[in-house]
């Protein structure tokens, strides 16, 4: 439950990072911001599929680590920059890793949710749906206010936005270093 909605809210404070990103720090316009925002999509289809195939039907907790181990480098990668502000990996490099942080969420989500599917009881699935809905909708509204924090601290230490992906790594982190259920 707690991985699931973990998903939810980095997802929902990385869409917010990179509109910044491209907005703030790379000085894009909608139209080539909302191109930054699709390839995530794109790799999100990718890994999904990828993850699917080598889950079949059932969960196989390796893909959620390397999904996850995948999301804090991807993220690390974006948030670095160069003295002056500027983003180390420009709109071009940002894409490549954009996509690869793609591939890393559904590699990352799709055993979390076969098991979700699959380990309760036919009699308890409904309400263990239930459950996963509430919680991740309630990490999805947390992500809007721990995303203005993160872009409140950044602000504040006059660091550029794209450190708000270090901050959303951390988040990750604890995921990629402890998270081990059996297959």
């Amino acid at each position: 439950l707690l991985v699931s909605c973990m998903f939810w809210l980095i997802g929902g404070v990385a869409m917010s990072a990179v509109n910044s990103l491209g907005k703030v720090q790379l000085g894009l316009n909608d139209a080539w911001t909302s191109i930054l925002t699709a390839v995530i999509g794109l790799g999100i289809c990718a890994g999904a599929v990828l993850a699917g195939r080598l889950c079949r039907s059932a969960a196989d907790f390796r893909l959620t680590r390397l999904g996850a181990w995948g999301l804090v480098i991807c993220m690390l990668l974006l948030a670095a920059y160069l003295p002056g502000g500027q983003q180390l990996l420009g709109f071009g490099g940002s894409i490549v890793v954009l996509v690869f942080l793609g591939i890393s969420a559904g590699m990352f989500a799709i055993p979390v949710q076969v098991f979700i599917q699959v380990r309760p009881p036919d009699k308890q699935k409904g309400r263990m749906s239930a459950v996963i809905n509430l919680f991740n909708f309630i990490a999805i509204f947390l992500a809007g206010p721990i995303y203005k924090l993160f872009d409140t601290i950044a602000i504040a230490a006059s660091l550029p936005r794209s450190v708000i992906f270090a901050m959303s790594a951390l988040l990750i982190l604890p995921i990629a270093l402890f998270y081990r259920p059996k297959n």
